[in-house]
């Protein structure tokens, strides 16, 4: 037997599809215009469910009227322009911006958490320690916080609104407190969807974080000599640490399977 969520969800879809309002039926065709026909369920079914997130118990007993299906068609359309859409960014590694960045090429249409998997990904990180996003005034964890902080895995960047030269940080390893700066260069529009396997990395510098040695890492870019003499105290070399150069086909190469292992062992905490 259906609840009522689900009875909504169906009268929502079956007024959309049967209305005979001709203003229902012009925004339905500019979404048929726009998006693949066999999308256009998926669309419709994600619009109802993002209209229909905030409602209470009670809501789902109201009537639905035109203006609730007109909002619903139009948000489907707007759901699949982003999905179209891709964001340009610059990273960097706070403190070491010249010896460490990226820039890349996602999707608008992910979560804060993808975004943080990309990150991380491309300045190989191994995914052991907890991070946050940080947008504005607002903290987003990896997990469920003491500190009723939003989950980044439930909200996407377009929630964000990004325009040129807005920023968003990522805390990584709350011990060795490495902060990633991605400023926004710019927002692109393509003919058909951007997808997350579209993703890439344009140019880069600097092989990427040495876990847990934050501090040698920073001696070794900017004091080097500090840096050998600390490692002969503990009877270490140079060798001993990773020290390549990028390599802009490797990283690309190792960036969407590292962001799977990512988002497979964040989901576990």
């Amino acid at each position: 037997m259906m609840d009522k969520i689900e009875i909504y969800e169906q009268n929502m879809t079956n007024k959309i599809w049967n209305s005979d309002n001709s203003e229902i039926q012009d925004n339905l065709n500019i979404l048929k215009e726009k998006i693949p026909q066999d999308e256009w369920n998926y669309y419709i079914t994600t619009a109802i469910n993002e209209f229909t997130k905030l409602f209470e118990s009670e809501d789902y007993d109201e009537p639905i009227t035109d203006n609730d299906i007109l909002n619903v068609i139009k948000m489907a359309t707007q759901l699949y322009n982003v999905s179209t859409q891709s964001v340009v960014i610059r990273v960097i590694l706070a403190g070491l911006g010249r010896q460490l960045y990226r820039e890349m090429e996602i999707p608008y249409d992910i979560t804060l958490a993808d975004l943080a998997y990309l990150v991380l990904s491309s300045f190989k990180a191994d995914g052991s320690h907890l991070f946050s996003v940080n947008y504005g005034k607002n903290r987003f964890s990896c997990r469920d916080s003491f500190y009723n902080e939003n989950r980044a895995d439930e909200i996407y960047l377009t929630q964000l609104y990004l325009q040129f030269n807005n920023q968003i940080d990522i805390e990584y390893d709350f011990g060795d407190e490495w902060l990633f700066k991605v400023t926004v260069k710019s927002i692109l529009d393509h003919d058909g969807k951007f997808n997350l396997d579209d993703s890439r990395i344009i140019k880069g510098k600097g092989y990427g974080i040495w876990e847990d040695e934050h501090y040698l890492m920073n001696l070794y870019y900017k004091k080097h000599d500090a840096f050998l003499d600390y490692i002969d105290d503990i009877s270490m070399s140079e060798d001993d640490f990773v020290t390549d150069e990028f390599d802009l086909e490797d990283a690309n190469d190792d960036l969407l399977s590292d962001y799977e292992y990512f988002k497979s062992i964040y989901s576990e905490w």
